[in-house]
């Protein structure tokens, strides 16, 4: 686990400094939980948007970029229409998901936590409504059964307590829980959401497996899809993820 953790740091360290952006300058020359904690400073008190609005925010930050009336859903790859959303449970139509599970913390809908956790974008994709069950709160892991989205293979895998997306964006999910780490640290009455090297259960604030998702983080770099997203959510949000 302190292994993880020094990883997460030096690989902080090599991010921020590797991007010629005044948006991070308040962290130069800082290392390990110092350059942690200038981040969290950085990335916190966002604006936040109702959880309707979040449908606008994806439709724009995940469009397909082959068809701009398209949307492009995380774990099948799937490129619908973006007004194809699923509010009467259609199972060929897109949900949000919550990458990092929002019983893991507890900020469900109607708790303290609802904004701006609730609704941060950077956590949310856009996803068949039927992989979004699929998924619902596992822990990230390699292996298991193929997934179907209704009768079609996916290039996903699941067990009973884990789930493995699709290659192409394994490195995106990595990214987006190691920035609910660096972002949500406990204050501003928010849990301090922790990765582990291990196996998680509701509610505790935890996600794991950390050491796979490191593994996904360089197996797949941000590519202009991802790096696009992260300008789209920073137009709205005002803050960025420095895993990008």
């Amino acid at each position: 686990m302190k292994k993880s953790l020094f990883t997460i740091l030096t690989l902080l360290c090599y991010i921020t400094f590797s991007q010629p952006n005044t948006y991070y300058s308040t962290t130069f020359g800082l290392t390990g939980e110092d350059l942690k904690t200038a981040l969290h400073e950085i990335i916190k008190d966002h604006t936040s948007f109702s959880y309707t609005t979040t449908k606008s925010i994806l439709r724009d930050a995940d469009e397909d970029p082959n068809n701009p009336s398209n949307i492009i859903l995380v774990y099948s790859g799937n490129s619908i229409d973006k007004n194809d959303f699923s509010s009467n449970f259609e199972l060929d139509f897109w949900n949000r998901e919550h990458v990092w599970p929002k019983s893991h913390g507890d900020f469900d809908a109607g708790d303290p936590f609802e904004v701006p956790l609730y609704t941060d974008a950077h956590n949310l994709k856009p996803v068949d409504a039927s992989m979004n069950t699929t998924r619902g709160e596992k822990d990230f892991e390699n292996g298991g059964s193929v997934v179907l989205n209704g009768s079609v293979e996916t290039d996903c895998f699941t067990t009973s307590s884990t789930f493995e997306p699709r290659d192409e964006v394994k490195g995106d999910i990595a990214r987006i829980i190691l920035y609910m780490d660096v972002r949500y640290e406990g204050g501003s009455n928010e849990p301090n959401l922790v990765p582990v090297d291990g196996l998680t259960s509701y509610p505790n604030p935890q996600i794991g497996v950390l050491s796979t998702l490191l593994e996904w983080h360089e197996q797949d770099p941000p590519d202009g899809f991802e790096k696009r997203r992260n300008d789209v959510i920073y137009e709205w949000q005002g803050n960025r993820n420095p895993f990008i």
